[in-house]
């Protein structure tokens, strides 16, 4: 466990090898945990990096209200106590930096804002652009709570069907008691911030950048990955698009392949400033 500014305990865990090429620090999503990522962390593993994760606060077994933070700030500072504690059980080791959706934006809100130290960020399907927006009144009132009682709670929508193309996934998510579907009126507008925050200063991000998203995603929209990219100041970026891909390509149809392909873009990047 590490503790927050605030005090409250963040669940880690690793999947580690020997004298690894690179050390890969890894954000999950909103509403999931860092279990959920064991398999990436093995493929990490076997392509000869060590891997990473907590659960946000409010997640998995980390401690806080659920889904609730207080500001995007403190998401930042949670990653921040995370990257220390890495640097400490493994020394003078490229750090790189791999969020996805909700995670996606908080990671890639961190390496713009305080980039000393990464040598890569993988941003899969980050939080930029939501593929559908809830109803108007739902919208109007997380903003108008937020102000005035911002921990202030609403359930999202279902997301079953939306994860990946096989049906395994969708049950497995459902029977698993460290998810949720509750999300707080500051939470959503933290992340509403962030993402308005990424695009306007897109042009200050310089670290080697890769972006994944499918084209068929129906959770996050594959726009705001363009916009981003399109706008971001690195020299090195790829964006990689999974053709009828959905939201979880790590969990999707082909994600074998998937994982191949981003353990190849960390081999070709990990020395790289």
């Amino acid at each position: 466990m590490i503790k927050t500014k605030d005090g409250l305990e963040l669940f880690t865990q690793e999947w580690t090898v020997a004298d690894p090429k690179a050390c890969v620090v890894m954000t999950h999503g909103f509403g999931e945990h860092s279990g959920r990522y064991a398999h990436v962390g093995e493929a990490f593993n076997r392509a000869g990096y060590s891997a990473y994760a907590y659960d946000l606060r409010g997640h998995g077994q980390s401690s806080g209200p659920r889904g609730h933070t207080p500001s995007h700030e403190h998401f930042l500072d949670d990653l921040s106590r995370v990257i220390t504690r890495v640097k400490q059980v493994t020394p003078n080791k490229h750090l790189i930096a791999y969020g996805h959706s909700m995670g996606g934006n908080i990671t890639l809100a961190y390496v713009l804002q305080r980039p000393a130290g990464f040598h890569a960020c993988i941003a899969s399907a980050p939080g930029i652009k939501r593929a559908v927006e809830g109803p108007a009144w739902q919208v109007a009132l997380a903003r108008l709570m937020s102000s005035i009682a911002p921990g202030f709670s609403q359930t999202t929508p279902s997301l079953q069907g939306m994860l990946s193309r096989d049906p395994a996934v969708d049950q497995a998510n459902a029977a698993d008691p460290l998810c949720h579907s509750t999300m707080s009126a500051r939470l959503f507008m933290s992340m509403s911030g962030g993402a308005d925050m990424l695009l306007a200063q897109a042009a200050s991000f310089k670290t080697p950048l890769l972006m994944t998203h499918g084209s068929a995603d129906p959770v996050i929209a594959i726009e705001g990955s363009r916009a981003f990219f399109d706008a971001c100041g690195a020299t090195d970026k790829t964006l990689n698009v999974t053709e009828d891909g959905l939201h979880e390509l790590h969990n999707d149809l082909g994600r074998e392949d998937y994982l191949r392909a981003m353990t190849a873009w960390m081999d070709a990047h990990r020395g790289r400033a």
